[in-house]
C-alpha cells in the first residue's frame, strides 16, 4: 500500500510539472503577430504562427469591405508605439480571461480570446 501511495505521488508531481512547464514555455517563446485593428476595446492581433492556434477567426467590420482574419486575439496592454495597423510585432504573452489593468470599452465585435503582452522583442526575436 505504501508503494502505491509513493507511485501516485510521483505521478501527480509529473503531471503538475508537465502543465506548469507548458505555461512557462508559452510565456517565454517569441511569437509574431500582425496588428489588425486598434480600438478602445483593445488591439486585435493576428497570430502568425501556425503552430500556436489560440485565437479565433475574426471578421473586421470596422473596415469596408470587411475582411476575415484567422487566429486573432485581443491584447490589452500593447505599448502605444507598437499599435500601428499592419505592422508585425514579436512578443511573448499569457492568455487571460480579462485584462488586469487599463480602461477598455466594451464595444463588441472584437475577438473573445484575450492576451496580455509580457515582452516585446526585435524582429529577429532577440531581446529588445
Amino acid at each position: 500500500m505504501e508503494k502505491l501511495n509513493v507511485l501516485i505521488g510521483i505521478l501527480g508531481v509529473c503531471i503538475l510539472t508537465a502543465f506548469s512547464c507548458e505555461k512557462y514555455n508559452n510565456e517565454q517563446k517569441c511569437y509574431a503577430g500582425r496588428v489588425i485593428q486598434v480600438s478602445c476595446g483593445g488591439t486585435v492581433i493576428q497570430l502568425l504562427s501556425e503552430s500556436e492556434i489560440i485565437g479565433k477567426t475574426w471578421e473586421n467590420h470596422f473596415k469596408s469591405p470587411s475582411l476575415r482574419y484567422e487566429n486573432c486575439v485581443l491584447a490589452g496592454n500593447l505599448p502605444a508605439e507598437k499599435q500601428r495597423e499592419g505592422d508585425t510585432i514579436h512578443f511573448s504573452y499569457k492568455k487571460v480571461t480579462s485584462f488586469s489593468e487599463g480602461n477598455f470599452c466594451d464595444i463588441g465585435g472584437l475577438p473573445i480570446t484575450k492576451i496580455e503582452i509580457l515582452k516585446i522583442f526585435n524582429q529577429n526575436c532577440s531581446e529588445g
